[in-house]
């Protein structure tokens, strides 16, 4: 049997409010809060892991960037991108 672990990288109550649902799933999201602790996700044979990236002050370049420098092989990424005026 697989184990399926979602991580959730937000900086907004949308996003909070996401891994709630998904913890109503059944799920226990774990939340990353630190772009550096992406690198602590890592691929085994019995998990499948899940990176839901929701980040309203960061532009969609900075989250390319985060993402080439974690690549997370083995780790289906959902990238959430909104335009926002005051993106970093």
């Amino acid at each position: 049997m697989i184990d399926i672990k979602v991580y959730v990288f937000t900086d907004n109550n949308e996003g909070r409010r996401l891994a709630s649902r998904i913890g109503q799933l059944g799920f226990s999201p774990v939340f990353i809060r630190d772009s550096q602790l992406l690198s602590r996700i890592t691929s085994e044979d019995n998990i499948f892991n899940i990176l839901i990236v929701d980040l309203a002050d960061v532009s969609k370049e900075r989250i390319t960037r985060l993402l080439r420098k974690y690549p997370l092989e083995g780790t289906m990424k959902l990238v959430i991108l909104d335009e926002c005026s005051n993106c970093s």
